[in-house]
């Protein structure tokens, strides 16, 4: 009421001046000095200069008027703005009659275009305290008359009202029956806050009947951008002392609010009395247009109303009756505030029900339905929408201060609510009570009671904290039915969870302020888990938190119904993959949804670019289908989208543990990695296989560790891996490839293990070769797609051999294709061929034993397919036993087709070795065809070819080519003695059928030739296949009593044909310094037997003089060789010697001598009745020679020297 008094107070100065300027100022022309004048008055009235940079015109009919143009009134010192009034124009016109009478009769005051300032300083001073001049009535030097007005001070409003009363009857009857603002605005700025606050596009008109009313006024404005319309009526003041007010103020969308009432005591203490009472149609609406922004909670669009009895006055107001309608729901209760010395308030609401559920209800409809609260016209829309800005005639506000509450303020208020209605169910006896005192408020209880017997409590602190309000208390809550409790929330517990968790209490320390939200302290107990750590929430536009958490335990199983779920049933594409079927169209359609899967999982992750966190969780156990997991551990940043895992860690589960650490990025799209880590650590891969069903692991697997990097999209990583098992280190590192239309991995792998027959039996293969294998060294350049597999830049060692080469393989096609181009060292068969197994194994092949580590393709096995048991033992049965009845498993060339070259310093088996050997080979529908077998066998050229053919009856054909053979080299392999030397040569084409060693040999058949040179015996021995050749030459030379002519070499040649295993020589020729001959027989290679005779023309010494009576010449000698290959019996004939006569001429006798000669020429002695050679039997095939035990022991032959032989011829003569 004193600011507004002070402001009418100056407004009547300036209209009383112009009325007194429109009156007289007629009477002169001098424009100029009348502003000088009015200019002079103000400031005398006002202590501010006023100013009229326009036209000042004045006329006197019909009415005085009186017109200026840009008049200003400069503000207070320190003000924002440099002038508190500013006007475009302004015009006073007075009725001339009146002023005759002696009344001022004001017909139109009208400012157009006022801009009135009104600012309350931060010391508390207003720019509404004048400072008048004193200043009196006088003639000036040039005679013109000066103008005085009242003067107006401080003291004016204190001035006794009978005086003023009788002043006012004293002085003119003032009437104002139009004073009219037209587009003006008026800005009131307070420094104690920082706040501006504007009323724009004012029009009003203000008629007085007299200075003590009635007054009337109406017109509409807009405030914070929101049109409103007004009326106020002031009645005629009573006796001074009361005025009655009426105010009625609209807005859009149907609000209006009423004061009605009157003013007492405006002598001493005004104060008001009366009734206030507001209502609308949509409280939301018109918050949201007087805020500026549809920010207001959707439950408010409703209906609203306020109804309350008032009284006010300068020390204090209170509201009683106070009745407040939301909707249905309906508060009552009081207010009450003390003004003096502060401000103390006592706040008292009370509500029976808060029907939330039904303002929501009400709000949608009202929302949908209710018109703009800015008003239909376009123009109102656009100005609430986009309010004007200050800063165009303004400075911005001033930076706002720390907050504080007001060291003045104090009070209490006190909330009740019986019940809250609230998304179907009921929160009862709510209660809050908080108290502001000393700058900070206290929260001396917040309870509720929510459904599922829920009580909540809150209790804390509010209080300014570096210029920041911050909030500071506890938060406890218990819980006796979760379920109904979530139930109510709109969520179902799983009926395990239900059915367990019983109780629920959560305690925690919430700190909060504008900025955000730390619930520290943090202690949840559910069944026999509890949470504890802290929370920060920032409040911010982006989402932004970070959490610290630890739960001691859980146990997934008692809340998931007994915690056992199906086994998921394979895919089909995954069996047909497995079987190696090719890919169906329904296999495509599955990729493809494949596909679609991972897109879809990939677009969920772009939620991550929603917010940041910072993030540590621990659980000390998880148990989960039986299974328990220990020490889980996750420690993170996720900012900017960007997920930097500090640690995700599993501390142990049935001996295992893994960690994972590195940064991803580009969620919704595809994840990148950078610096991803993955270390893990198996004690018992097989028992952890098994607790997650998983079968077919090696049975050796025991321990495993694991160390990898990853760069790059998770789709095509860079990677470098590293696995420590079964005792050795395997690694790959490259680049590789999941997605399931475009699978690949382009790198290097690697393979170390101090011994791969330990691995190989650890891995179960199936495979036990004979070893010991030794040590591998591997490492290639690996390329697939998951079909195409290029293994290049092989370099690997095995047990000290050196395998390096390249592969190729494609297993995209019903059977895998494969090219292989291997370099070797020194190559042991023997040591790669299985191990001798049982009977009970060897009836059935490799391609029908299940693999432990994997089940094989079947692939059916033509050859045994088309042989029998019955069958195969028929073929066998004439084949002797040294032969390996092991039958060959060929299924493997039915499983593959290939194209393979080996190159090897030597391919060793047994005692036998190729040397240099260079092999090309083929593979084609079960067929092997090496065109190229090259080498040297015991230092002599070997070149040859084969064909094995699995398909159909399993057949060999092979043709072999051997140049210079060491037979020194050979037979000393074969025998373990130096028997003989020489050169042996052998063509051969062969063929034969059959599943083993034993088959095939029983089933040869072919022709070849073979040829000894230089062939030197030392002696007679058994043990190899040239037993009986060798025996033969050393007979013949022990028969020369060492006088040998020449060289003492010999040369053997023959060619046979093989039919059955059995080689029938036509022809032998033998030619040595002793004598040359010829013979014929069969080797029965098969019954490993030898039947060969023919005759030898042995050249003139003493011994076949003496056997011819002394005849000069040569002598014919028959021999014989039969028995056991590898140690037949070496027959010379020597009772059947004749001379070299003619043919037909009779044989003489050599008797007198046979007997002497068989007791001095070891090895020529005949054998009683031939029984040491072996008799051959109706089949062609020769028996066994009988046990060495069942013949008489013969001393060891020696080698007789030329004198003891002589010794022996003469006594015997």
């Amino acid at each position: 009421m004193i600011l507004a008094k002070k402001f009418l107070i100056g407004v009547l100065v300036v209209v009383a001046l112009l009325a007194g300027v429109a009156i007289i100022g007629p009477s002169f022309i001098d424009s100029n000095a009348l502003k000088q004048q009015a200019t002079a008055q103000v400031r005398a009235a006002t202590g501010r200069d006023l100013t009229i940079d326009g036209d000042l015109q004045i006329s006197i009919f019909p009415s005085p008027t009186l017109t200026a143009n840009s008049v200003t009134l400069t503000n207070a010192a320190g003000a924002a703005e440099d002038n508190m009034v500013s006007l475009k124009a302004v015009e006073v016109r007075v009725a001339l009659m009146p002023l005759l009478s002696g009344k001022v009769q004001v017909e139109r005051i009208r400012l157009v275009g006022a801009v009135v300032n009104i600012e309350k300083f931060a010391d508390g001073r207003t720019n509404l305290e004048f400072q008048p001049q004193p200043q009196t009535q006088t003639q000036s030097k040039t005679g013109q008359t000066s103008l005085s007005v009242p003067q107006v001070s401080e003291t004016a409003e204190n001035t006794d009202s009978s005086k003023a009363s009788g002043a006012g009857e004293a002085g003119m009857d003032i009437r104002l029956d139009n004073f009219e603002l037209v587009d003006s605005r008026l800005i009131y700025r307070d420094d104690t806050v920082g706040t501006v606050e504007r009323i724009d596009d004012i029009d009003a008109m203000l008629r007085a009947v007299s200075l003590n009313g009635p007054f009337e006024a109406k017109g509409q404005a807009r405030v914070r951008g929101v049109p409103l319309a007004f009326e106020v009526s002031l009645g005629q003041i009573i006796k001074e002392r009361t005025v009655p007010v009426n105010a009625v103020v609209n807005a859009p969308g149907g609000a209006r609010a009423q004061v009605t009432g009157a003013v007492l005591n405006l002598e001493s203490t005004p104060r008001f009395r009366g009734k206030i009472k507001v209502q609308g149609e949509n409280l939301a609406q018109l918050l949201n247009a007087a805020l500026g922004a549809p920010s207001t909670p959707a439950l408010l669009g409703q209906t609203f109303a306020l109804d309350s009895a008032i009284d006010a006055s300068a020390a204090d107001v209170g509201l009683s009756e106070l009745e407040i309608q939301l909707g249905k729901s309906r508060v009552t209760g009081s207010v009450q505030a003390a003004l003096s010395e502060g401000v103390s308030f006592d706040v008292k609401l009370k509500s029976a029900l808060i029907d939330v559920d039904e303002m929501l209800k009400m709000a949608a409809s009202e929302t949908k339905n209710a018109p703009s609260a800015q008003g239909a016209t376009p123009s109102s829309a656009s100005v609430a929408t986009a309010p004007a800005d200050a800063s165009k005639d303004a400075p911005a506000p001033a930076k706002p201060q720390p907050f504080a509450f007001p060291s003045d303020l104090r009070g209490t208020v006190q909330v009740t609510v019986d019940a809250v209605a609230v998304n179907g169910g009921l929160v009862n006896d709510v209660r809050l009570v908080a108290e502001l005192a000393d700058g900070e408020l206290a929260l001396s209880q917040f309870q509720a009671m929510a459904p599922g017997v829920t009580e909540v409590g809150v209790f804390g602190f509010a209080r300014p904290k570096e210029g920041v309000l911050r909030f500071e208390g506890d938060v406890d809550v218990t819980c006796a039915d979760p379920s109904s409790l979530t139930a109510w929330l709109g969520v179902k517990l799983p009926s395990g969870v239900a059915e367990r968790v019983k109780r629920v209490t959560y305690k925690s320390k919430v700190t909060a302020d504008a900025k955000q939200v730390v619930v520290s302290g943090l202690n949840v107990t559910a069944d026999k888990s509890t949470l504890t750590g802290g929370v920060t929430l920032a409040l911010r536009k982006r989402l932004s938190f970070g959490a610290d958490l630890a739960l001691n335990e859980i146990n997934l199983d008692t809340y998931l119904n007994g915690g056992t779920h199906p086994s998921a049933a394979p895919a089909e594409g995954a069996s047909k993959q497995a079987s190696g079927a090719k890919a169906s169209p329904a296999a495509s359609s599955t990729m493809a949804q494949d596909v679609a899967d991972m897109a879809d999982a990939w677009n969920a992750l772009s939620a991550l670019n929603d917010f940041d966190a910072n993030l540590k969780v621990r659980v000390g156990t998880l148990v989960q289908d039986g299974k328990t997991l220990k020490n889980l551990s996750l420690d993170g940043t996720l900012y900017a989208g960007a997920l930097t895992l500090r640690s995700l860690q599993l501390g142990d589960f049935q001996g295992a543990s893994a960690n994972l650490s590195g940064t991803f990025t580009s969620f919704g799209k595809i994840p990148e990695m950078a610096k991803v880590k993955v270390t893990a650590k198996v004690k018992d891969a097989q028992k952890l296989a098994a607790d997650f069903g998983a079968a077919g692991l090696p049975k050796g697997l025991k321990a495993v560790a694991l160390n990898a990097t990853a760069e790059g999209s998770v789709l095509k990583p860079r990677f470098e891996a590293q696995v420590n098992a079964l005792e050795g280190d395997f690694g790959a590192k490259g680049s590789f490839s999941v997605l399931p239309i475009a699978f690949g991995f382009d790198g290097t792998v690697s393979a170390k293990h101090p011994n791969l027959d330990t691995l190989l039996n650890a891995l179960d293969v199936g495979f036990n070769p004979a070893g010991p294998l030794g040590a591998l060294d591997l490492k290639a350049q690996l390329t697939t797609d998951g079909k195409t597999h290029k293994l290049t830049q092989l370099k690997s060692t095995l047990g000290g051999t050196a395998i390096n080469g390249d592969i190729l393989a494609n297993t995209g096609g019903e059977k895998p294709q494969v090219t292989a181009n291997l370099q070797t060292g020194v190559l042991a068969l023997d040591r790669f061929l299985p191990k001798a197994q049982g009977k009970a194994q060897l009836d059935q092949p490799m391609s029908k034993v299940a693999s432990k580590w994997g089940k094989r393709p079947e692939v059916s096995n033509v050859i045994f397919a088309a042989f029998d048991n019955d069958q195969l033992a028929a073929a066998s049965a004439k084949v002797n036993e040294r032969w390996s009845r092991e039958r060959f498993d060929l299924s493997a060339l039915n499983m593959l087709d290939g194209d393979f070259s080996l190159m090897s310093e030597a391919i060793q088996f047994g005692d036998y070795a190729l040397t240099s050997a260079d092999i090309h080979a083929t593979v084609k529908d079960g067929v092997m065809t090496a065109d190229k077998i090259k080498g040297a066998v015991f230092g002599g050229p070997l070149n040859g070819s084969a064909t094995v053919r699995a398909s159909g009856t399993p057949t060999v054909t092979s043709n072999i080519k051997l140049d210079a053979l060491k037979v020194r080299e050979a037979v000393q392999a074969v025998a373990k003695q130096d028997l003989a030397s020489g050169n042996l040569s052998m063509n051969m084409a062969f063929k034969a059928t059959g599943l083993s060693p034993a088959d095939l040999v029983g089933s040869l058949g072919g022709t070849g030739s073979l040829n000894i040179s230089q062939l030197d015996v030392k002696k007679g021995g058994k043990g190899s296949a040239l037993s009986g050749v060798l025996g033969l030459v050393a007979a013949m030379n022990q028969l020369s009593l060492g006088s040998k002519t020449g060289n003492g070499l010999a040369d053997l040649a023959l060619s046979f044909d093989v039919q059955d295993g059995v080689a029938t020589a036509h022809e032998m020729k033998l030619t040595s310094a002793m004598g040359n001959g010829t013979g014929a027989g069969t080797v029965d290679i098969a019954g490993w037997g030898i039947d060969v005779a023919g005759n030898m023309t042995v050249e003139p010494n003493l011994v076949t003089s003496l056997l011819s009576k002394g005849r000069v010449g040569r002598q014919q000698l028959p021999f014989a060789l039969k028995g056991a290959l590898d140690n037949p019996a070496v027959n010379l004939g020597l009772n059947k010697a004749s001379t070299g006569s003619d043919a037909g001429a009779p044989q003489q006798k050599l008797d007198p001598l046979r007997s002497l000669l068989q007791n001095a020429l070891p090895g020529a002695k005949a054998p009683q009745q031939d029984s040491v050679v072996n008799p051959q039997q109706p089949d062609g095939t020769l028996v066994p020679p009988p046990p060495a035990a069942d013949l008489a022991p013969a001393p060891k032959p020696q080698k007789p020297s030329a004198q003891d032989l002589i010794q022996k011829l003469m006594k015997g003569l």
